[in-house]
C-alpha cells in the first residue's frame, strides 16, 4: 500500500513542497551562520551564533533525511540560495553583533510564521497526516522561536535602520520560499 506521499495527488505535491522549501530555507539558515561566524570575533556574539548554527545543522540533517525518504529533489535554486545567503551571513557578520542578531531576527520572524502556517495546513487536511512531518516542523519552530527571543534580548531592534533591514529581509525571504517550494 502506498503512503499519501507516495501517492500521485495535489496534496503529494503540497507535501513534497513544504519538505523542499524547508530543506532550502535551513540550509541557507545555516550558511547564514556560517558566514556570520567568518566575521564576529566578539566570543559572546560567536558563542550565540555557534549555538545556533548547531540547532540549525540539525534541522538541515532531518530535512535532508526526510528528501531522501520521499524523493524529494532539493530546490533548484540552492547554489544561488548558499552564495546570498553566505553573503548575508558576511555582510551581517561584518556590521557586527547588533546586525548579525538584527538579521537573524528578521528572518527568524518569518519562519516562525511560514512554520506555523505549514502545521495547521498538515492538520486541516487530517490532523495525523504526516505526523513525522509535523513533528519536525514543530521540533524547528521551538528553535528558531528561541533564536528570534535570543536576537531580541541582544537588543538587535537597537540596530540603526533595523526598520528597514528587517523589511527588506522579510521581503526577499517570502520570495526565495515562493520560489524553493515550487522548483
Amino acid at each position: 500500500m502506498k503512503t499519501p506521499l507516495e501517492q500521485t495527488t495535489p496534496l503529494s505535491s503540497l507535501v513534497k513542497g513544504m519538505i523542499r522549501v524547508n530543506h532550502a530555507g535551513e540550509f541557507s539558515a545555516k550558511r547564514i551562520y556560517e558566514g556570520q561566524l567568518s566575521m564576529l570575533q566578539d566570543p559572546h556574539s560567536r558563542a550565540l551564533v555557534q549555538h545556533m548554527a548547531a540547532q540549525e545543522a540539525v534541522h538541515l540533517e532531518k530535512f535532508s533525511e526526510l528528501c531522501d525518504k520521499h524523493h524529494v529533489p532539493p530546490t533548484k535554486l540552492l547554489p544561488l540560495w548558499d552564495t546570498i545567503s553566505y553573503g548575508l551571513g558576511v555582510v551581517s557578520g561584518a556590521l557586527g553583533p547588533k546586525a548579525a542578531m538584527a538579521c537573524t531576527m528578521a528572518v527568524e520572524e518569518v519562519i516562525e510564521t511560514h512554520y506555523e502556517n505549514q502545521i495547521k495546513r498538515l492538520q486541516d487536511i487530517q490532523p495525523s497526516y504526516e505526523q513525522t512531518l509535523q513533528n519536525t516542523i514543530g521540533d524547528c519552530l521551538a528553535d528558531e522561536r528561541d533564536h528570534h527571543n535570543l536576537a531580541k534580548d541582544e537588543n538587535a531592534e537597537d540596530l540603526l535602520g533595523f526598520s528597514f533591514l528587517k523589511k527588506s529581509l522579510q521581503v526577499a525571504l517570502k520570495v526565495a520560499i515562493g520560489l524553493s517550494e515550487r522548483t
